[in-house]
């Protein structure tokens, strides 16, 4: 009973941290996008709206439809 509540609180913890991590990499994105000089306001919409849907950076291709954008 204790190591399936330990492994609970494992696995929280873990979840937890993907989820800051992901948080972390969709925020230095965004400031990468940022940071360009050559990117206008509107380019920064877009991208903010695409970063919404990622999940996983390895892993997802991201869609969208012109609509929504």
């Amino acid at each position: 009973m204790r190591s399936s509540r330990a492994a609970a609180r494992k696995a929280k913890a873990a979840a937890k941290k993907r989820a800051a991590s992901l948080a972390t990499r969709k925020f230095a994105f965004e400031d990468m996008i940022n940071g360009d000089p050559m990117c206008k306001l509107a380019d920064l919409k877009v991208v903010r709206h695409y970063l919404r849907f990622v999940d996983d950076f390895e892993k997802d291709a991201v869609y969208a439809s012109t609509i929504d954008v």
